[in-house]
């Protein structure tokens, strides 16, 4: 499998981003960041043997609304709220970096259209 990469694409309708707070005085902008970076998956195996893998989250289609859920609770042998603060504006922009390719294209858009 060295050298080889395979892609696995999964959707997943979502219409509510539960984003983690990644440090104190953040913006919204900060959490979506960090919601949409891309992870190392450890463990994974193909054909029983463990190769790199990495997941990496991208929106396919936007919402009309989009809930964000800030994560402000932390789970340890008790619950703790943390007290950091997220400053938003009233509108937010969903970057390019965060979107697929297809939809940056406006590929769905123009498909759709021909459609009609």
């Amino acid at each position: 499998m060295e050298g080889r990469r395979n892609h696995s694409v999964t959707f997943d309708p979502c219409f509510v981003l539960s984003v983690d707070i990644p440090f104190d005085e953040c913006t919204i902008e900060d959490c979506i960041d960090n919601y949409f970076k891309e992870t190392k998956v450890e463990g994974y195996q193909v054909n029983g043997k463990t190769v790199r893998a990495h997941q990496k989250h991208l929106v396919e289609k936007l919402p009309n609304i989009l809930m964000v859920n800030l994560k402000r609770f932390v789970y340890t042998d008790r619950l703790i709220k943390k007290k950091e603060h997220v400053f938003f504006e009233d509108t937010l922009t969903i970057e390019d970096k965060h979107v697929s390719p297809h939809l940056q294209l406006g590929v769905f858009k123009k498909a759709s259209q021909a459609g009609s």
